[in-house]
């Protein structure tokens, strides 16, 4: 039986990754280096799963053997790059992005922007590179835009490389991994490694361009699909979760060997865990299975996870018709990782609380969060270095529609620090005095984080600012995700949302695996260009309801427009029974509504369903006729016994 099971390994082991037999990579014990054991040899049987011959597919093709000494915390690596021209010119150079040096370099724009003080210690040191067997030496050259780079470079071919042409590249490097970083790093309090961004990559070539680009800390990259194959060897008590499919295979003296391949794939990230400092549990439905790794203290969410991940995916099945995974492993990030991103292919990272008053279902929105992303951002390939509100737009627009209509409703709780926009007759003005009739019984309204960010700097820039513009966090929240959520969610209001829902679909269909650039999007999202304004421009959108007059059953609703944007609107004259609607371009600057009703009329709101929400004041969207004070008298009694109860707190802990 024992025989039986090694020759099965074995047979495994050997069909998933082999390197071919004229693989020139340089031996690692002929360098003056810390000594590790190198990989084991990989055997030479001939594979039974492999890559379609190249004729079949001209998709990039990497391969790696790795080492990870974790007390030197370095990775050892070979890799191999097949690579097709798939163009039209003939090509004199390769342009490559050495993505590790960015963490290398303290000059980088990643490493200014992070500020990060333990970029110090991170090394990326390169060896020979061979191309088709010939040593090559690479050079410094500038990103695409222009500007300067530490990490984008060249290869200038000895024999050019015609239409069709493949060419295989050979690497050799250590890189030493920083602690406590957030993209590439060890957790400083536990055995966890993030390994993101961490190999170079052939540029895209496109429209006889080569696209190379650095590390950016908020735009990301331009990539289109690539195959990988890795073998990784590393200490026996860690495991490996990554993208695609993983195997353990056989251990020897204390370390074991890994192997991970996915095929169709813009990148290839991994983590390297200690599963003893979790508590593991595996669940799932007939298509997908799930993994969740949670820390002991948090393990009463395993079944608030496994029924977020159903659902969601069930939602996105149906909305889609596909779900691009099959295997799912979800993390619980260490706290002192400062990782920005909520999942890579088939890995949900969460960061779930132990306690939060303030948002209960914290931990389900990171979960549909991420597996939005999953449709989204690592099956459509665009320039994200350029315009990541593409798919972060997206992402935000999809997960506030999941959200709103699977999580339990959420109520605003009294909250000084934030605003949330409160609509139509939950929020009346008489004469510029807010009336708030409800506070503790009025629902969060869908996209409420966007709207805080939108109102953060109502004076941003276009949405279609080129991404890597940017220079804080901030704007890229405000911009690629806020803004462009926002926006749709407009376009959906003022449209046949079914209609639009089925674009949605049409572009996901047709683009999934594909690259999609800015005017194929917008031919699905905005075919009849109503809505191009609203990303290109900077307007500001404000409409007031200045005045009511009655003259017995007439009433004379005047409207202001108070911002340089213009959409169309409603005005509603709200009865004791019945609501009156009249609707009007939007574009003049003052605009009378007359209204004949033989009823008392209460109030006047303009734009009741909220079409416009990029109108950055709602209080003045409604207009009460007659004095109401109880609701006012009823809000401050509230305030005073939230402040009492506050300082009896506050005392309490001093």
């Amino acid at each position: 039986m024992r025989v039986f099971l090694f020759i099965v390994s074995f047979s495994i082991y050997a069909a998933f990754v082999t390197f071919s037999d004229n693989n020139t990579v340089p031996n690692r014990n002929d360098r003056n280096l810390h000594q590790v054991e190198l990989i084991r040899d990989s055997s030479t049987a001939q594979d039974s799963i492999t890559f379609l011959a190249p004729e079949q597919k001209k998709r990039t093709r990497y391969k790696f053997e790795i080492n990870l000494d974790d007390f030197h915390r370095s990775l050892f690596v070979k890799q191999k790059i097949i690579w097709f021209n798939n163009s039209s010119d003939t090509l004199e150079s390769i342009a490559i992005n050495m993505f590790p040096k960015a963490y290398s370099d303290n000059e980088s724009h990643y490493a200014i922007a992070e500020e990060n003080s333990e970029m110090k210690i991170s090394r990326f040191e390169i060896e020979d590179i061979i191309v088709n067997g010939i040593p090559h030496e690479l050079i410094k050259t500038k990103a695409y835009n222009g500007e300067n780079s530490v990490s984008t470079f060249q290869l200038n071919l000895l024999k050019p490389a015609a239409p069709n042409d493949s060419m295989t590249l050979t690497f050799a490097y250590d890189l030493k991994l920083p602690e406590n970083s957030g993209r590439l790093g060890k957790a400083a309090d536990e055995s966890f490694y993030s390994i993101l961004d961490w190999y170079p990559e052939v540029a895209v070539y496109s429209d006889s361009i080569w696209y190379s680009t650095y590390l950016h800390p908020y735009a990301g990259k331009f990539q289109t699909f690539s195959d990988f194959e890795l073998k990784i060897e590393l200490p026996d008590s860690f495991n490996v979760i990554s993208s695609g499919i993983t195997l353990t295979l056989d251990s020897l003296n204390n370390r074991k060997q890994v192997l991970a391949k996915a095929e169709n794939l813009k990148e290839f990230n991994w983590f390297v865990i200690n599963p003893n400092n979790y508590r593991v549990r595996n669940a799932g439905t007939n298509s997908i299975k799930v993994r969740s790794y949670l820390h002991p203290a948090k393990e009463y969410l395993f079944t608030r996870i496994d029924s977020t991940v159903r659902i969601t995916a069930q939602y996105l099945k149906d909305f889609f018709g596909v779900i691009p995974f099959e295997n799912l492993s979800i993390i619980d990030l260490p706290k002192t990782i400062r990782l920005n991103i909520s999942s890579i292919k088939d890995v949900v990272l969460i960061r779930p609380p132990l306690f939060s008053p303030s948002d209960v279902h914290i931990t389900e929105k990171q979960i549909i969060k991420a597996i939005v992303e999953q449709y989204m951002a690592y099956s459509i390939a665009s320039n994200e270095f350029e315009s990541k509100w593409i798919v972060d737009g997206m992402v935000e627009f999809l997960t506030d529609k999941i959200c709103a209509e699977i999580l339990k409703e959420e109520f605003v709780t009294f909250d000084l620090a934030r605003y949330y926009p409160i609509y139509g007759l939950n929020f009346l003005m008489y004469r510029e005095i807010p009336i708030v009739y409800n506070l503790a019984a009025i629902v969060k309204t869908r996209s409420s984080d966007s709207y805080q960010k939108y109102y953060s700097d109502l004076y941003n820039d276009p949405v279609l600012t080129k991404t890597y513009f940017f220079e804080d966090r901030e704007k890229y929240e405000l911009l690629s995700k806020a803004k462009a959520n926002l926006i749709l969610l407009l376009i959906d209001k003022n449209t046949d949302s079914e209609f639009f829902s089925e674009q949605i679909k049409s572009m996901f269909n047709s683009y999934s695996g594909k690259f999609l650039i800015e005017q194929d999007y917008f031919n699905y999202i905005d075919p009849d260009a109503k809505y191009s304004s609203l990303y290109s421009g900077t307007e500001i959108f404000d409409y007031k309801i200045e005045s009511v007059q009655v003259d017995s059953s007439n009433y004379k609703v005047r409207v202001l427009r108070l911002g340089d944007g213009t959409q169309p609107i409603a005005v509603s004259l709200i009865t004791q029974t019945d609501t009156l609607i009249l609707h009007h371009s939007g574009e003049n600057r003052v605009i009378d509504f007359d209204f004949e009703s033989k009823d008392q009329a209460i109030a006047a709101t303009v734009d009741l369903e909220t079409k416009n929400v990029l109108d950055i004041n709602f209080a003045n969207n409604s207009y009460t006729i007659n004095e109401q004070f109880e609701s006012s008298i009823s809000l401050a009694v509230r305030f005073f016994f939230w402040i009492q109860n506050a300082l009896m707190i506050i005392g309490s802990i001093g």
